[in-house]
C-alpha cells in the first residue's frame, strides 16, 4: 500500500488537470494539455512523463533530471502536507520552462488533497521514500553516462 501511494505520488508529479478554474494555477495557457510528445514510430504521449524512460531525448533526459533535483531539495512536510519551498522567480532563475513550474504546484495542490481524502499523516516518510527512488534513479543515471 505505501508503495501504491508512493507511485501514485511521484507519478504525478509530472501530470495535468483542470477543473475548469481560471486562477493563478491554471495552466492552461502554456500549452501543456495540448502538448503532444510523438516517437519515431509514431506513438503519441501527451505528458512528459507518460513517454517511456527509453525514448527520452537527450533534452528530455536533462529536463527531467532537472525538475527530479528540484523535487528532492524543494518539497517539503508542513502541517501534514507536501510544500513546495521554492518561489517561481527561484525556479525561472534556473532556466526551466515555467510550465513545469506551474505543474508542479498543481500536482502539489491534488496530493495534499488525496492526502487528506485519504487520511494519510504520514508525509514526511512519503517524501523521503519518494527522495530515495529519485536520488537512485539520478544515481543510475549518472552511472550510465559515465559521470563521476
Amino acid at each position: 500500500m505505501k508503495y501504491l501511494i508512493l507511485l501514485v505520488l511521484s507519478g504525478m508529479v509530472f501530470s495535468c488537470t483542470t477543473d475548469g478554474r481560471k486562477d493563478a494555477d491554471d495552466i492552461s495557457g502554456y500549452g501543456v494539455s495540448d502538448t503532444m510528445y510523438v516517437d519515431a514510430k509514431g506513438n503519441r504521449y501527451k505528458h512528459l512523463a507518460q513517454i517511456p524512460d527509453s525514448l527520452y531525448t537527450p533534452e528530455q533526459k536533462e529536463l527531467v533530471r532537472r525538475l527530479d533535483e528540484i523535487i528532492v531539495k524543494y518539497t517539503k512536510a508542513k502541517d501534514k502536507h507536501m510544500v513546495l519551498e521554492l518561489t517561481k522567480e527561484q525556479y525561472l532563475k534556473m532556466g526551466l520552462p515555467e510550465r513545469y513550474y506551474i505543474i508542479l504546484k498543481k500536482n502539489i495542490q491534488d496530493n495534499n488533497a488525496f492526502l487528506d481524502s485519504a487520511g494519510i499523516t504520514n508525509v514526511e516518510e512519503l517524501i523521503r521514500k519518494r527522495n530515495e527512488n529519485i536520488y537512485k534513479k539520478l544515481e543510475d543515471h549518472k552511472n550510465q553516462n559515465g559521470d563521476k
